[in-house]
């Protein structure tokens, strides 16, 4: 955002009392009318439940608030929060995606949003969508079946910007390079598998 924009954009005070949580703070225009659509009933409470839930926890601990994706492009979500890694660029998108349009996601929505954010497609992108899943950043949908949710562990993990200890935590692999031989004629090969970049 320019710096004149950003002057210009307006800001609204939020207040919100109850018991266990005390919220003011300025909001941006975009949240405004959101916050607006939800108490008029535009927004159901299943498609901002999750997201209401995790902000009420933040808000009434001190904790740092999430990283919004409102009115910034994939791209600049993407170098916001450091994601390096394929699984951690997969776990930034479904969160811009899941902010953005107030559901879950499929995995073909978030490949698809790799060349919007001039990425190149993982080239193993089931398993580094596996990989999200399995150290707890995205979870599937009960109701459902396909479609997948960030956790309170993915915003823990943009929150922190992928700390290195939250690197170390989540690395999933086979104990470095795996050998596989492949058998061609009367000669054999050997082929490296790396993990997840």
């Amino acid at each position: 955002m320019q710096e004149s924009e950003a002057a210009d954009e307006k800001l609204y005070d939020l207040s919100l009392t109850g018991e266990g949580i005390s919220v003011t703070q300025k909001i941006s225009q975009v949240i405004a009318y959101r916050v607006v659509a939800v108490l008029m009933g535009g927004a159901s409470a299943s498609a901002v439940g999750s997201h209401a839930g995790r902000a009420a926890t933040v808000a009434s601990t001190g904790g740092a608030a999430l990283p919004t994706t409102i009115g910034q492009s994939l791209r600049e979500y993407m170098d916001s929060v450091g994601a390096k890694r394929n699984p951690e660029k997969i776990l930034a998108i479904a969160k811009y995606l899941t902010d953005n349009e107030n559901r879950n996601v499929n995995r073909g929505e978030v490949k698809a949003e790799f060349r919007g954010a001039a990425e190149p497609v993982p080239g193993n992108y089931l398993r580094d969508f596996r990989w999200a899943v399995q150290v707890g950043w995205l979870a599937e949908d009960r109701q459902s079946r396909g479609y997948y949710y960030v956790t309170s562990a993915g915003d823990d993990a943009l929150r922190d910007k992928f700390s290195s200890e939250i690197r170390k935590r989540t690395k999933i692999g086979m104990g470095g390079r795996r050998r596989r031989r492949r058998r061609t004629g009367s000669t054999t090969s050997t082929v490296h598998e790396q993990n997840p970049e």
